[in-house]
């Protein structure tokens, strides 16, 4: 019978950790590396973000609404309220991947974890001014680097921020010293370790 096509994806990384270990096997002890082509310009072919043009989308989406719905709101005042054009999302997810021997955080892109990204403008300003800083720290540590497969990003409006590393063998026996002073270094509200049947949780 015919597979079905596949779905859409709804964010940087639309696989989960143990589904792309299969479409992309590392070896014991490094991250993934990245398949070919690669890619370091963080653009991807399932998402078109264009910012400097959200104004004028958003005057054809209101006027198709207006078009649509004109007769059932017919007398009726209909405000809009504007988002923001960039940095509106409070939730980031990538693969982790080695470019050339270089551990950073990749979007998949056909299937694999192509393209490269030091930054990600659709993520909220705190997600993209961590991003930096916590690839410096992970990369600097063996405890930290060894095995790691993705990471996850859960911020707030409130400024509390979650990162989740995840990774596809267990986790360094040095990890949770490292993980420690990784949070204070970075001022971290809340860092997660995750492996196969193995969860650390580092908080407040």
């Amino acid at each position: 019978a015919a597979r079905p096509p596949p779905r859409p994806p709804h964010g940087p990384h639309r696989r989960s950790t143990n589904r792309h270990l299969a479409a992309t096997p590392s070896k014991p002890g490094m991250a993934m590396a990245a398949t070919a082509p690669i890619r370091c310009d963080g653009k991807v072919t399932w998402m078109a973000f264009e910012p400097e043009s959200y104004e004028h989308q958003l005057q054809e989406k209101t006027s198709a609404m207006r078009s649509l719905f004109g007769a059932v709101l017919a007398g009726v005042e209909v405000q809009v309220f504007p988002s923001m054009p960039a940095h509106f999302r409070q939730r980031a997810r990538f693969a982790m991947c080695r470019f050339d021997g270089v551990l950073k955080f990749a979007l998949f892109d056909k299937d694999a974890p192509r393209v490269a990204v030091d930054r990600f403008p659709v993520a909220s300003r705190e997600i993209n001014e961590l991003m930096p800083r916590l690839l410096a720290a992970v990369a600097s540590s063996e405890a930290l680097s060894t095995g790691l497969e993705a990471c996850h990003f859960l911020g707030t409006q409130t400024g509390d921020m979650l990162v989740s590393l995840i990774y596809g063998e267990p986790m360094h026996s040095d990890w949770r010293a490292a993980a420690e002073a990784m949070r204070a270094e970075l001022s971290l509200p809340a860092l997660l370790g995750r492996a196969k049947g193995t969860r650390v949780v580092l908080d407040r």
